[in-house]
C-alpha cells in the first residue's frame, strides 16, 4: 500500500522527523538484529524486493541519522557502550584463560557447631571453552574473522563493469604498423 505525498508530509509534520511511517518503522526494526533486510520485511516492504529496499534506505541520509541517533539513544538508556563490553570481554578471556586470579566465595557449615561461615578463596581457572567464546567475539568485533569478501578500496566500493580491450593485430598488421611508423 504506497503512501501518497500529503500522508508523508503529515506524518513527518506530526513526529519532527522527515521520514515516512514505513521508513521510521525500518529504523525501529533495525535496531532489532542489525539485519536489514529483515528489517525491511517486518517494516512492510515486500521479501522479494527486501535487500534492494534495505540497501537504499541505508544510504539515505535522514535513515543513516536516524539508525544513529537511535543507536545513540539506546547506548544512553543501556547505559552501555562497545568499550565496556569489549573491556568486560578482554576481562573474561583473562579470567578463562587463568592470566587472572578470580576470587570466589565459598560457604563453610560447620554441623557441629551448627553455624555456616562465608570464605572468600582466591585461585585461578581455566575454562577453554568460555576463553574461546570471548575471543570469537572480539576477533569478531575486529573482523578477523569474515563470512564476506570485503570488495572495497580505501572505503570506496569499487565498480563492477566491462573493460573494453581493443582487437589484437596478427603479427603482419603489426609490422605494417611498425615499418609504417619510422
Amino acid at each position: 500500500m504506497p503512501e501518497n505525498d500529503s500522508g508523508k508530509k503529515l506524518y513527518a509534520a506530526k513526529t519532527g522527523t522527515s521520514l515516512t511511517a514505513r521508513q521510521a518503522r525500518f529504523v525501529s526494526e533495525y535496531l532489532v538484529d542489525l539485519n536489514a533486510t529483515q528489517a525491511a520485511i517486518r517494516a512492510g516492504y515486500s521479501p522479494s524486493g527486501a535487500r534492494a529496499h534495505a540497501c537504499r534506505l541505508l544510504m539515505k541520509e535522514d535513515v543513516k541519522a536516524a539508525v544513529g541517533k537511535a543507536m545513540d539513544k539506546r547506548a544512553r538508556r543501556t547505559q552501555l557502550c562497545q568499550d565496556e563490553v569489549i573491556e568486560d570481554l578482554r576481562e573474561l578471556r583473562d579470567i578463562c584463560m587463568g592470566r587472572r586470579s578470580v576470587k570466589i566465595m565459598t560457604i563453610v557449615k560447620n554441623a557441629r557447631e551448627g553455624t555456616a561461615e562465608p570464605v572468600e578463596v582466591e585461585g585461578m581457572m581455566f575454562e577453554p571453552a568460555s576463553a574461546n567464546r570471548a575471543l570469537e567475539l572480539l576477533g569478531k568485533h575486529m573482523k578477523m574473522f569474515t563470512d564476506k569478501m570485503d570488495m572495497t578500496s580505501n572505503g570506496q566500493t569499487l565498480q563492477s563493469g566491462v573493460l573494453l580491450v581493443p582487437p589484437v593485430p596478427s603479427l603482419s598488421e603489426w609490422e605494417k604498423g611498425v615499418s609504417s611508423a619510422d
